[in-house]
């Protein structure tokens, strides 16, 4: 079963983690090669780190593996958090990367060196995290249906709370200016990352078959893409 997976930049490759380990999978040839095992510390993610050469993982007992982007795919390992390490995202602009584990710690560490320190802590567990393209904002969803946006220069934290339960993954958009959160409450939210005013949300997926309510009401998500209700 994976657990989640990344595309390179260029399309041509994606990464996927597993209990069994890291897989690549090479698009141009049609082929795919484990090329990390966890053994009994497997990998919870996994992402393609263009600027550093290497394929970045987070692991089971909380720290990172550092894997070599080409063959044979040399592995340095590297201790972190206390928990598993479920989120981590790469910031070329900050030259750092940010891990969050369940912990209730978020992480940044040095490529250079690979320390870390600590710039979050609290008493939910954090599942994921990502940056905006400045380097200037991080995002964070959380166990106790809250989700962050900390402004890294400062370390001040804005609160996005509108979530009745879980909040289990986070992005930003590209403009850096709005972020998406998903939630065990079945609904997805638009966030003002300046404000942490709620933009926009939307019931996920409920039914049989599964309906998606958007700004253009209910549809039907099977082959006839049939309008249930038309809404504002």
């Amino acid at each position: 079963r994976y657990l989640q997976a990344d595309l390179s930049r260029d399309g041509t490759r994606a990464v996927a983690s597993s209990a069994l380990g890291v897989t690549l999978l090479d698009f141009t040839d049609a082929t795919s090669r484990t090329i990390f095992r966890g053994d009994d510390n497997s990998p919870l993610i996994a992402i393609f780190s263009p600027e550093l050469g290497s394929i970045i993982a987070g692991v089971h007992s909380g720290g990172l593996s550092v894997i070599d982007d080409e063959p044979p795919y040399s592995a340095q390992n590297y201790r972190g958090h206390s928990e598993p390490l479920f989120g981590l995202v790469h910031s070329p602009s900050s030259n750092a990367l940010f891990t969050s584990s369940y912990d209730g710690r978020i992480r940044r560490w040095d490529p250079d060196t690979w320390a870390s320190e600590v710039v979050s802590t609290g008493d939910a567990r954090v599942y994921r995290v990502d940056v905006t393209e400045d380097g200037r904002f991080l995002a964070a969803s959380q166990s106790n249906g809250v989700a962050a946006i900390m402004e890294l220069e400062t370390g001040d934290v804005r609160e996005l709370r509108g979530h009745v339960d879980e909040v289990n993954s986070v992005r930003i958009d590209s403009t850096g200016r709005r972020v998406a959160t998903t939630s065990d409450d079945g609904t997805v939210r638009f966030w003002d990352i300046e404000t942490g005013r709620s933009l926009w949300h939307t019931t996920a997926l409920v039914g049989d078959p599964p309906q998606h309510l958007s700004h253009r009401g209910w549809s039907r998500l099977d082959d006839s893409d049939e309008s249930l209700e038309q809404g504002e």
